[in-house]
């Protein structure tokens, strides 16, 4: 049931200090959802989510509680102590991530035997053979745009095979492709 006052912020607290620091959570959230404006319920919020052993949620819920009332002293500590506490689980979990990084940097690599491994088709289909009926300006447009001239190239070319009409258009796109193409490339000595 959604709160109709910003009485939420002392069932929460009751509910925290009842040992029940989820069901609080639930009901901070949607109070503070409806008054975030409301200092007392941002700061309960913090108490629910430090319960939880979430520093950084807490953190940001002092935060804004703190936004409400700046020259709160009490809220003020509060923010200075969570953000201790969330530079410590942050620092906690980059030796956690650390010392992953380092097993995986030790692990034994296990290969396949060559006759298992099996030539897979690539996933994006090249312009030639039987895959490639289907080309668009647009493909073309996306190669050029990647910087891929040979690929846009190609694609105009079967286009010009696809698409006879379009013939002028097509051809002055690859005159301008070409001569991307050269500039690209390195002069020869």
């Amino acid at each position: 049931m959604a709160p109709i006052s910003p009485s939420f912020a002392k069932v929460a607290l009751e509910q925290l200090n009842a040992g029940s620091p989820r069901a609080a959570l639930d009901t901070c959230l949607e109070g503070v959802t409806r008054f975030p404006w409301y200092a007392t319920g941002n700061l309960v919020l913090g108490k629910c989510y430090d319960a939880l052993g979430k520093p950084s949620e807490a953190l940001h819920a002092y935060r804004d509680a703190l936004a409400s009332l700046p020259d709160s002293k009490v809220l003020q500590n509060l923010v200075t102590e969570s953000e201790n506490r969330a530079n410590r689980a942050g620092d906690a979990k980059a030796s956690d991530m650390e010392g992953i990084i380092q097993q995986l940097q030790e692990a034994k690599r296990i290969m396949p035997p060559a006759d298992i491994v099996k030539y897979q088709e690539p996933l994006v289909p090249s312009l030639e053979g039987p895959r490639s009926l289907i080309v668009t300006e647009t493909l073309a447009e996306i190669y050029a745009m990647q910087g891929e001239y040979r690929e846009a190239i190609d694609a105009y070319r079967k286009l010009l095979q696809q698409r006879p009409e379009n013939i002028e258009k097509y051809e002055k796109r690859l005159e301008e492709l070409e001569k991307l193409l050269r500039e690209q490339l390195p002069p020869v000595s």
